[in-house]
């Protein structure tokens, strides 16, 4: 073997190892948005795989499922001021989302082996306009925690209400249009009610849990408003393992290193002996 082809060899070796060392310190994730869409309506959106390769969604009690505006099953009714009523089935889904059919809606977020993410967002649809237990306090939290356990985030909507079955958001913003405020379709940048982002970031991610908690008995550990559905999931994944190439550890790369150096000067001294 030539020393100019050698050469050639040794720096693609550290060329490779460089631009995955580069990759593993996170210099460009990889953001992936779920596809509710290869999904029937009513089908398990539970499991590692249902719905991304790389994401695990498990409802804490009930059966997490696949829904999808205009269609059954209706995890909630959508407001439309030109009929007054509660008319579009899953209103705001036209690209699919997901809820739990019980209406329970406590779910954690997983990953492959290996995996970690650095964000994680998903949005809550329609929650704020009904109130049926008459709770008081009403929280919703989305908690990032590493491997170890520790929390990393936490996204917290926390308020307080008077005991009313009427819309939760409305008793917050002072309004007297009952059944509006709450709703998917009349939600603002100002009262984020009925099309709530939640979001968290950090680095080491591997679970996040979506959880409730309210003053009712009957729905302790669940959302005050059952009547609620989940869209527009999205997370930026570790680059090594989303892209599907199994990167070595840093140490493993120093070897190869060193394994492809001797090689060189092996096949170096061959020649110079020939």
């Amino acid at each position: 073997m030539k020393l100019s082809a050698l050469n050639s060899k040794i720096a693609l070796i550290s060329l490779t190892a460089l631009s995955v060392l580069s990759l593993q310190n996170g210099v460009k994730a990889e953001e992936i948005v779920a596809d509710f869409s290869q999904l029937e309506a009513g089908e398990s959106v539970e499991g590692l795989g249902a719905v991304h390769e790389l994401l695990n969604i498990q409802a804490l009690t009930g059966d997490g499922i696949a829904v999808f505006e205009g269609e059954g099953p209706g995890a909630y009714g959508a407001w439309v001021k030109e009929t007054g009523k509660h008319s579009v089935k899953n209103g705001g889904l036209s690209a699919g989302g997901f809820a739990n059919k019980q209406k329970n809606n406590a779910f954690t977020f997983s990953f492959a082996e290996d995996v970690t993410v650095s964000d994680f967002s998903l949005e809550m649809k329609d929650y704020g306009d009904w109130n049926p237990n008459k709770a008081t306090k009403h929280g919703v939290y989305l908690t990032a925690f590493n491997a170890f356990g520790d929390v990393v985030d936490l996204f917290s909507l926390e308020h307080e209400t008077k005991a009313a079955k009427d819309d939760i958001a409305n008793n917050i913003f002072k309004s007297n249009t009952v059944g509006l405020r709450g709703d998917v379709f009349e939600a603002t940048d100002a009262n984020p009610f009925g099309d709530t982002l939640l979001s968290v970031s950090g680095e080491g991610i591997t679970r996040i849990e979506l959880t409730f908690d309210n003053n009712s008995d009957e729905r302790a550990g669940m959302s005050s408003d059952p009547n609620v559905a989940f869209g527009a999931l999205a997370f930026n994944a570790n680059p090594s393992v989303s892209s599907g190439v199994d990167v070595p550890e840093p140490a493993s790369m120093l070897s190869l290193l060193a394994i492809g150096a001797m090689g060189a000067g092996s096949a170096l001294k061959r020649k110079r002996q020939g």
